[in-house]
């Protein structure tokens, strides 16, 4: 089975993706957007975790199961923090 590999100019998209994300988040960071600023944030944030786990992680050339996998816990850290989260709001 061949394995497909990513090739130098997706690297360079990844950063150069990598890069305008960070400037949004700093540049958004200034505005004041009140109630919405830490979601848009940790929207960026995730944005960023994405590329990063899926090119330089190498999740891309994966099989499904071990990105299936990946995804599994990802989802299980995103409900233990939101009940976590939950907990603490409803104290």
């Amino acid at each position: 089975m061949a394995r497909r590999t990513l090739s130098t100019k997706s690297y360079l998209a990844a950063f150069l993706a990598l890069l305008v994300l960070a400037a949004g988040s700093f540049g958004l960071s200034f505005l004041h957007l009140g109630a919405f600023s830490m979601p848009l944030a940790l929207g960026v944030a995730t944005l960023k975790a994405c590329i990063v786990a899926g090119v330089f992680m190498h999740l891309l050339e994966e099989p499904g199961t071990r990105s299936l996998a990946t995804l599994i816990a990802v989802m299980m850290v995103c409900i233990l923090i939101t009940l976590a989260a939950t907990d603490v709001a409803t104290r």
